[in-house]
């Protein structure tokens, strides 16, 4: 190249797209390098770790004290034994508390000493064949008056 055709900066090097060479000379860069890059005009979606929250399985208490229930009538769904069952109720594989014989739903809660210090508390289901409510000091004046 002739003297005058040298560039004096980097950027004037680079816009002709030149490379100094090892004995001092100026060679032409190939093609490849002179090409134009693309960049992207949006960002990428990438990866969420949510979505797959699964419906919500319906469990709690289906029936409860004083409903009158029917042989076979869920009272309960459950995971694990957060209440027992008690007279005249089943308890199935998932813990389900179903009626084994008709009558009045009662909630009853125990507690038992574990030792000294601890206690260990207790809710049973029962299915009764009175209702809950005859323990209660005026539906019991009530009853007595209505039976007299």
């Amino acid at each position: 190249l002739p003297h005058e055709d040298v560039p004096s900066t980097t950027a004037q090097m680079m816009i002709l797209g030149l490379l100094k060479a090892e004995g001092g000379l100026w060679l032409r860069r190939p093609l490849a390098l002179l090409q134009q890059q693309r960049f992207a005009t949006k960002k990428t979606g990438g990866s969420s770790k949510n979505g797959r929250k699964s419906a919500g399985r319906r469990l709690g208490i289906k029936k409860y004290q004083g409903n009158y229930v029917q042989s076979g009538n869920i009272l309960m769904r459950q995971r694990g034994t957060k209440f027992y069952a008690g007279d005249n109720v089943g308890m199935g594989r998932d813990h389900t508390l179903f009626a084994t014989a008709e009558g009045w739903v009662h909630y009853v809660g125990t507690r038992r000493r574990i030792n000294q210090t601890d206690w260990q508390y207790k809710k049973f289901i029962h299915v009764r064949d009175y209702s809950p409510n005859i323990h209660h000091p005026t539906a019991l004046v009530q009853q007595q008056q209505q039976s007299a």
